[in-house]
């Protein structure tokens, strides 16, 4: 983990020095709340996710099938926009994704659900980005599953993008980190539990905690 070995090296240099060591507040915050937030993405959004990235590659480098998409957008008074590209391995891309899908939805569940089996039909037989879009979209959840992704992503950016600057923040962390736990609990947690202010697994994953399903925010 090239965090750790950071510290590790500049640790063995402040030893040298002052015969002290650093304080020791873990390894790269954003990096954490990142993996936390693809973690729980494999639970349920994963499929929102996977439609985005197949439809990105399927228009990607072929300028003819944009060209129908286009039309198909101009038909339907959707914006002439582009699909933005969602990579796991990025800075949680996935909000900005979610928000171009969601805009362009009309004009991708026509395009791939009618416009390909009547107009182009090889391309559902034969194009795998193709096949996988057109299962998807046949989900009865999948556009729940991309508004409960976007609301997910935009809780984490929303930390993130505090902690993507070059001063110092060590002294927000903590707040920020409790807000950002507090707000994710508020989703399930019946609001006489998050009044204590507890931050104990155990307590926010019993039953009694927590609100009754139809008041679950999703």
């Amino acid at each position: 983990n090239v965090n750790k070995k950071v510290h590790r090296l500049i640790n063995e240099e402040v030893k040298l020095v002052s015969d002290r060591e650093l304080v020791d507040i873990g390894t790269c915050n954003i990096h954490i709340v990142h993996n936390a937030f693809l973690k729980g993405l494999n639970e349920l959004g994963e499929n929102a996710a996977d439609l985005i990235t197949s439809v990105y590659h399927f228009f990607d480098g072929w300028p003819s099938r944009w060209d129908d998409f286009v039309i198909i957008q101009e038909k339907e008074g959707v914006p002439h926009n582009k699909m933005i590209k969602h990579c796991s391995s990025r800075w949680l891309p996935l909000e900005l994704a979610c928000t171009r899908m969601i805009e362009q939805w009309q004009a991708i569940n026509i395009y791939f659900l009618m416009y390909i089996p009547q107009s182009k039909s090889s391309l559902g037989n034969t194009n795998r980005h193709c096949k996988n879009v057109m299962t998807l979209l046949k989900k009865s959840t999948i556009k729940a599953e991309l508004h409960f992704a976007l609301s997910s992503a935009h809780i984490f950016t929303s930390f993130t993008g505090v902690f993507q600057k070059e001063e110092p923040l060590v002294h927000v962390l903590y707040d920020e980190l409790s807000t950002l736990i507090q707000t994710l609990n508020s989703w399930f947690c019946k609001k006489s539990f998050l009044e204590q202010n507890i931050i104990n697994t155990n307590c926010v994953t019993c039953e009694t905690n927590h609100l009754p399903l139809k008041q679950v925010v999703c």
